[in-house]
């Protein structure tokens, strides 16, 4: 099956998101349909996806922490230290943030309710730590 450069380029950006091409598929083909912008079924709407069991979290020791984030080169090191601080998720809520979402002065994050597992917007506190590495990445003011 050849693809065309689009869709490789598609294919390519749900890969590097973690997203699963045939969920990403169906939920097209769904708002498509709402859209009346293509006429037939949606010809993955009876896939049924697995239900995924609830698995004990994983919680990195701190020495496990420090590893992860010597291995890290920036600007990834900075989003997994968000992540080790803060509790935040990196697919769902570091990759989704942008700087308008950041309230330095009162050393808070913000995390969209689109974004969040439970639905629910929320609010992070920063530590001195993650403040000074997001301070580092900030881009200075035009």
């Amino acid at each position: 099956m050849t693809l065309t450069p689009m869709e490789q380029m598609a294919r390519k950006a749900m890969a590097d998101a973690g997203v699963d091409p045939a969920l990403a598929r169906k939920a097209i083909q769904d708002i498509c349909l709402e859209k009346r912008l293509y006429e037939g079924t949606n010809s993955v709407a009876s896939v049924e996806f697995f239900k995924e069991p609830r698995e004990k979290d994983c919680v990195l020791e701190l020495a496990e922490g420090d590893r992860l984030l010597a291995e890290c080169a920036e600007p990834l090191k900075t989003m997994v230290l968000v992540g080790l601080h803060c509790g935040v998720r990196m697919r769902s809520e570091i990759l989704t943030l942008q700087w308008t979402n950041l309230d330095l002065p009162r050393r808070t994050l913000a995390v969209a309710a689109a974004y969040s597992k439970n639905g629910k917007a929320r609010t992070v506190s920063l530590n001195s730590t993650v403040l000074a590495a997001l301070e580092r990445h900030r881009e200075p003011a035009t």
